[in-house]
């Protein structure tokens, strides 16, 4: 479970995050939905303490996050960026990574069986021993995911793992990270752009608008007028499949 209470942030004067407060359960996938500017990679970054926040608090479990150590905080939280930093290295080497918050002197044995059984799980076999840099876009972001496993966290935050995805990466990363949260109950919380992804792979649904909450609960609160308040688009929500599906007007 993570808490997230009163969290505030800004630049140079300029408020990004005002006063931003949810909590969500084991095992919950949370979409972080709004326009371009709304604060939602900020947010997920102050979360993580990878920026820090002016004010506010995060709890996991029940415990603060921001007073734990840094190793503590890597083996609590991991977090996948847009775009990945890491290159020059196979995809073994990359999810090894994710070991160095349990890492003393030298890699384990255990270290690399939890990796290779990573590798296994996200289909990743046949790339164990490629270079990252001749991946594809997809493939790519299942070895940043593969990374931030690695790391055994209780809270995975993840920035537009879609973005420049084609369709059927779309649905591949998405459904992963949708069944390791249920399979691992690890509370995801997801930055997203469409709105019909984010009602099909998660649970709860964090609108933000001026760097505010605009409303926080389950998909009831996908609505046209909220669609219209946030974005300034005309919609219809309608079932397809029994699934809801949101149209621009």
């Amino acid at each position: 479970m993570i808490s997230v209470r009163g969290i505030s942030h800004s630049y140079g004067g300029k408020v990004v995050l005002r006063d931003i407060s949810f909590e969500a359960q084991a095992g919950e996938c949370v979409a972080i939905l709004g326009n371009n500017g709304a604060g939602k990679s900020t947010l997920i970054t102050c979360i993580g303490k990878i920026k820090n926040a002016k004010s506010g608090e995060v709890d996991v479990d029940g415990q603060s996050f921001f007073d734990r150590t840094r190793n503590e905080r890597a083996r609590t939280m991991s977090y996948v960026a847009q775009k990945s930093e890491v290159s020059q290295m196979t995809v073994m080497d990359a999810v090894l990574l994710g070991r160095k918050p349990y890492i003393s002197w030298a890699l384990s044995s255990e270290d690399v069986e939890k990796c290779a059984a990573i590798i296994e799980h996200m289909e990743l076999e046949d790339f164990r021993t490629r270079s990252i840099d001749e991946l594809s876009g997809g493939e790519l972001q299942k070895v940043m995911l593969a990374r931030a496993l690695a790391q055994e966290p209780r809270v995975l935050l993840l920035d537009e793992p879609t973005s420049n995805l084609d369709p059927k990466n779309q649905h591949d990363v998405l459904s992963f990270v949708q069944a390791i949260a249920k399979h691992h109950q690890l509370t995801v919380l997801i930055v997203l752009h469409d709105i019909s992804h984010a009602l099909r792979y998660c649970d709860k649904f964090l609108l933000m608008q001026d760097g505010a909450v605009y409303s926080y609960g389950d998909d009831s609160t996908i609505t046209e007028e909220a669609i219209f308040d946030i974005y300034g688009v005309a919609s219809s929500i309608i079932e397809v499949n029994n699934r809801k599906v949101v149209i621009v007007d």
